[in-house]
């Protein structure tokens, strides 16, 4: 693949059309020079292989999480831990998502971007307060913006956080 790093990937689902899209970012050494590519699975397209698509308005973020996939879209956080970059399943392009409302300032914060009851949310670990911060993004007429529904204390919370809640709700 010339020189290029496996860098993120996301997996998607488009409903209108029964098909699962697989989407790799590849890069060199700087997130400027990067190929992306998409795989069809489930439609005719499915034997025509990888896909190179048109990167120009995924910007220059390098993203820090495995892509979630949200009601047709793939979500990455990116490197700044603020930014959130979409990419639709349907349209296959990116945009740049809403950001998150505060800064990741400090070391010892880290945010992890998850699927909960069809939404997607951050979870932000505060390891100084021992606390974990739970926020979903919510449209409400045309904006979307993010609330914070409920914090956990860390030694309740841990990584994934899909099995905790799913433990939580049974």
């Amino acid at each position: 693949m010339d020189a290029f790093q496996y860098v993120d990937s996301g997996f998607g689902y488009h409903h209108s059309t029964n098909e699962y899209k697989v989407v790799r970012i590849l890069r060199r050494c700087t997130a400027a020079k990067r190929r992306v590519q998409v795989y069809t699975l489930g439609s005719s397209t499915s034997d025509e292989g990888w896909r190179d698509k048109d990167n120009n308005n995924i910007g220059s973020y390098r993203f820090t999480s495995k892509g979630i996939s949200v009601n047709g879209e793939i979500y990455w956080l990116c490197d700044d831990n603020r930014t959130i970059v979409a990419f639709n399943v349907a349209d296959e392009t990116f945009r740049e998502f809403i950001s998150f409302p505060t800064d990741c300032g400090g070391i010892d914060r880290r945010r992890y971007l998850f699927k909960l009851e069809g939404c997607l949310c951050v979870v932000e670990r505060y390891m100084h307060l021992k606390k974990n911060d739970v926020w979903f993004i919510k449209k409400k007429s045309d904006t979307w913006s993010w609330n914070k529904e409920f914090s956990v204390p860390i030694n309740v919370l841990t990584y994934p956080f899909k099995e905790w809640w799913s433990f939580i709700l049974a």
